[in-house]
C-alpha cells in the first residue's frame, strides 16, 4: 500500500522528494514504492459564488440580499483544474490507503488541503506534516512525528469559519454598496476596517494644527570641552511666544559664569531583544531598510523556501525546548558570514532562559531564526541578505551578555536660569556589539566629567 503526500506548492514537493530520495518524476507527482508526493498550486478549490447556487443571482440587486447559503459549496479553480484531476486520480487509486497533508503549516494550508479532500469526497484517513522549516533534518523529523487529523481539527474549523465569514461579509456588503451607489465598491471583513483605520488616522493628521514653539539651547565651556544644555524651569522647557525666549536669551552673554548644580548618574542594564515574530521583523526592517510589511514577508518567505529561515508567518517570539537544542548548529551555519568572528567568540551555546525558550508560548510556529543550512550570501539578492543578517543578529543576541549603560543627567545654572544636559556611555556593549555601526543613540552623546559645584563659563545661547 502507498501513502499520498500533498504539498501546497511544487517546490516543497521537490524538497521532500530530495530528502526522502528514490522518487521518479511523473506528470504532476513524484512516486516511489510506498509513497507518492503531489501538490496543489495554491487554492485548487474555493467557495462557490452566488450564481453557482442560483443563476438569477448573477445580477447584483439589493432585493436578493442577504445571500446566506444553507450549506456552502466548493468549486474548482479553472486555472488549476488539471492538477486537481491529477490529485483526484491519485486519491482514488486502490493502493493509496492514507494521506499526509504537507501544505504550509498554518490555517491557510489546512484549508487548502481540507477543501481538496472534501470536494473529491475522500474519506481515507489523513495525517498532518508540520514543518516550521524545510531543511533536510526538519523534514525527516516532521515525518517521524506526524500529527493526527484530530490534533489539527480546531485549526481546520477556524480556517473554514474565516473563509465563510469572508464570503458572507464580502459578497453581501460589496453587492449592497455597489447596488446602492451604482459604483463598484469592494467591502471586506478585514479590508474595510483596516481602510477605516487608515482613513481615520489620515484625517487626524489632516486636522492637526501645528503650533510653533521655541527652545533655548546653551553651550557651556569647561575649559577643555563644550557641552550643550536645554533651558527648563520646573516643568516648562519651551515657549509659545518667541519674545519670551529672546528676553531670557538676552541676559545669557558669552563668558557669563555658570555652575554645575546637580549631577545624577544611573546604570541601566539592557537585555538582548526578544526573537523576531513576523510583526517585529516587519517593523525592524521598515525602520532599518524602509521595507514595506509586504516586502519583508515576501523576502522572508523566499528565504524560508530556500531553507535559510524558519517559517515566517508566526506570532511567537519564543523557541521550544526541542528547538533550543538545535541552536549550536544554527550558530555554526553563520561562521562563514560577516558574523563569523562573533560566533567564534560565543563559548556557551546553552540557552534555556524562559525569556527565549518556552513551549507554552509557541502555538503553531516558533520565533523566526536561521536554519542549520550555511548560506551562500553571494547567491542572495541584496535585500535577501539584509533580512537574513537581521534575523541572524537577533538570534545571536540571545547568546551574548546584557549591555551596561551609564546615563548621566547634569543641571547647569547661569544667570538664574537652569539647563538640563543628558548623555550616556556604553560601559559594556554585550549584545550591542552586534550593532556597532548603529547611530540611533547619537542624540544622547557622552558628557564631560564634571563635579557638582564646578564653575564653568557660558559659551553661547541660542533660541
Amino acid at each position: 500500500m502507498a501513502i499520498l503526500v500533498i504539498t501546497e506548492k511544487p517546490s516543497v514537493a521537490m524538497d521532500i522528494g530530495k530528502v526522502l530520495g528514490s522518487f521518479k518524476r511523473k506528470d504532476g507527482y513524484l512516486e516511489k514504492d510506498s509513497m507518492i508526493v503531489s501538490w496543489a498550486v495554491g487554492h485548487l478549490v474555493g467557495l462557490a459564488m452566488p450564481q453557482d447556487y442560483n443563476p438569477e443571482l448573477e445580477k447584483w440587486n439589493l432585493d436578493t440580499l442577504p445571500i446566506l447559503p444553507d450549506q456552502f459549496r466548493l468549486k474548482p479553480n479553472p486555472a488549476t483544474r488539471k492538477q486537481l484531476q491529477v490529485l483526484k486520480g491519485l486519491i482514488n487509486r486502490q493502493d493509496v490507503d492514507r494521506l499526509i497533508n504537507a501544505c504550509d503549516a498554518g490555517r491557510e494550508g489546512e484549508l487548502i488541503f481540507r477543501n481538496i479532500v472534501q470536494f473529491l469526497n475522500c474519506h481515507k484517513p489523513h495525517y498532518r506534516l508540520w514543518l516550521s522549516e524545510t531543511t533536510p533534518a526538519a523534514i525527516r523529523n516532521a515525518f517521524s512525528n506526524l500529527r493526527t487529523s484530530a490534533e489539527v481539527e480546531n485549526l481546520s474549523r477556524a480556517a473554514t469559519a474565516r473563509s465563510q465569514a469572508d464570503w458572507i461579509v464580502g459578497i453581501n456588503a460589496t453587492r449592497g454598496y455597489t447596488a446602492k451607489h451604482r459604483e463598484k465598491l469592494t467591502v471586506g471583513r478585514v479590508q474595510t476596517p483596516t481602510l477605516a483605520l487608515i482613513v481615520n488616522r489620515d484625517r487626524e493628521i489632516e486636522d492637526f494644527t501645528p503650533v510653533d514653539y521655541w527652545e533655548i539651547e546653551a553651550g557651556f565651556n569647561t575649559g577643555q570641552q563644550i557641552y550643550k544644555g536645554k533651558w527648563f524651569r520646573d516643568k516648562q522647557d519651551r515657549f509659545t511666544v518667541r519674545e519670551e525666549a529672546e528676553e531670557i536669551q538676552s541676559k545669557l552673554i558669552h563668558g557669563s559664569p555658570a555652575q554645575v548644580t546637580k549631577i545624577e548618574q544611573k546604570e541601566k542594564i539592557e537585555q538582548p531583544p526578544m526573537l523576531f515574530n513576523l510583526t517585529d521583523l516587519q517593523k525592524e526592517s521598515n525602520k532599518r531598510f524602509g521595507f514595506t510589511a509586504e516586502q519583508t514577508l515576501s523576502i522572508a518567505q523566499k528565504l524560508y523556501e530556500n531553507h535559510l529561515l524558519t517559517y515566517p508567518r508566526t506570532d511567537s517570539r519564543y523557541l521550544t525546548v526541542a528547538m533550543a537544542a538545535t541552536l549550536p548548529a544554527r550558530l555554526n551555519a553563520l561562521r562563514r558570514t560577516e558574523l563569523g568572528t562573533v560566533v567564534s567568540g560565543i563559548a556557551d551555546t546553552d540557552v534555556n532562559s524562559k525569556r527565549y525558550v518556552d513551549d507554552s508560548k509557541v502555538s503553531d510556529h516558533p520565533a523566526i531564526v536561521v536554519t542549520e543550512v550555511s548560506p551562500d550570501l553571494s547567491a542572495l539578492t541584496a535585500d535577501e541578505t539584509k533580512i537574513y543578517i537581521l534575523v541572524a543578529r537577533r538570534m545571536m543576541g540571545i547568546f551574548l551578555p546584557p549591555a551596561r549603560i551609564q546615563k548621566t543627567s547634569i543641571v547647569t545654572s547661569c544667570k538664574g536660569e537652569t539647563f538640563i544636559s543628558k548623555g550616556k556611555v556604553l560601559l559594556e556593549p554585550g549584545w550591542k556589539a552586534l550593532y556597532s555601526n548603529d547611530t540611533e543613540d547619537d542624540d544622547a552623546p557622552a558628557l564631560p566629567a564634571l563635579m557638582e559645584g564646578q564653575e564653568i563659563k557660558l559659551q553661547e545661547a541660542q533660541v
